[in-house]
């Protein structure tokens, strides 16, 4: 009887250690990610099923902080471009206006929508 409980004891501790530890050690670092804070980064030992689902969170934060750079790179460029176009198209309407002007002078029938010469 003695022997059972000692053995049970050190099945527990061994689940407690190898087991369960590192699934809430994993949990944490998967709230800490949820919660939008992606540096962190679990240790991994071993080469058990445990150790390949920590791999897999951290291959997930880096694809998730790439991601992100890239939209946000993506972002920048977007908004980079967009002001040029505004700044350009300020600086193409007066001439455009006057284009126009000197066209309405030139076929005045265009003026009405009609564009029979």
């Amino acid at each position: 009887m003695l022997c059972f409980l000692a053995s049970s004891i050190l099945v527990y501790i061994a689940i407690a250690r190898f087991i369960t530890g590192p699934i809430i050690e994993m949990e944490r670092t998967a709230d800490t990610m949820a919660s939008g804070d992606l540096t962190s980064e679990l240790k991994v030992t071993g080469h058990d099923e445990v150790s390949a689902l920590q791999k897999a969170i951290n291959r997930m934060a880096f694809n998730l902080k790439d991601m992100l750079s890239k939209v946000s790179h993506i972002t920048s460029s977007v908004t980079a471009v967009t002001s040029n176009i505004a700044l350009s198209s300020r600086e193409c309407f007066p001439l455009l206006m006057c284009s126009r002007r000197l066209l309405m002078r030139l076929h005045p029938q265009w003026e009405d929508g009609q564009r029979n010469v």
